[in-house]
């Protein structure tokens, strides 16, 4: 049995933004923070570019409306990156967060940013590039352990010893239990 979506506007302040509802046959979106809603599951459903579109809308939104370092459009950014990443455009997901980047004053990037960039390069399957992603956010000020251990964007890592020393690396600095990337 095909699960139908429907559509429904989502009154964001002073922004509407179009989601996608799922009946309860389908899980939800990947966040709901009361921001513009970009859709992960419809990424694996088959219907990528529709994905993107959303994702595309929801992140052009955010930028507007909030600013780039806002952690809402940060997420709709990484969705939108989730979302190139599995129509296999994994070069278009990288330039989005590489502009991103270059946009910091500092130029190098905030950790939420390269955390950011790390979820998407695993959505692509870029386990190298991922574990860099996230020595970059370390390197940047990035501390929560406990998150890389339950952040599902992650999971595939987990078994990845590099990606373990990462952890334990965390774990065992003076500054563990911080929590950067929500900063």
């Amino acid at each position: 049995m095909k699960c139908r979506q429907r559509w429904c506007w989502k009154r964001l302040g002073f922004t509407a933004m179009r989601v996608i509802v799922f009946p309860p046959c389908r899980p939800k979106t990947s966040r709901d923070k009361g921001g513009a809603t970009a859709v992960s599951n419809e990424e694996r459903s088959g219907q990528p570019p529709e994905a993107e579109k959303l994702a595309r809308e929801a992140f052009e939104i955010e930028t507007r409306t909030l600013g780039w370092q806002h952690p809402y459009t940060l997420d709709s950014e990484q969705q939108l990156g989730k979302a190139l990443a599995h129509a296999h455009r994994y070069p278009d997901a990288s330039k989005l967060f590489r502009d991103t980047i270059e946009k910091d004053s500092s130029g190098q990037g905030s950790p939420p940013v390269w955390y950011s960039f790390a979820c998407v390069a695993v959505a692509a399957n870029r386990p190298e590039d991922a574990l860099k992603y996230l020595r970059q956010a370390v390197n940047r000020g990035y501390k929560d352990a406990n998150t890389l251990l339950v952040d599902d964007d992650l999971k595939n890592l987990r078994p990845n010893p590099k990606f373990q020393q990462l952890v334990e690396d965390l774990q065992h600095s003076p500054d563990k239990g911080q929590r950067a990337r929500t900063q």
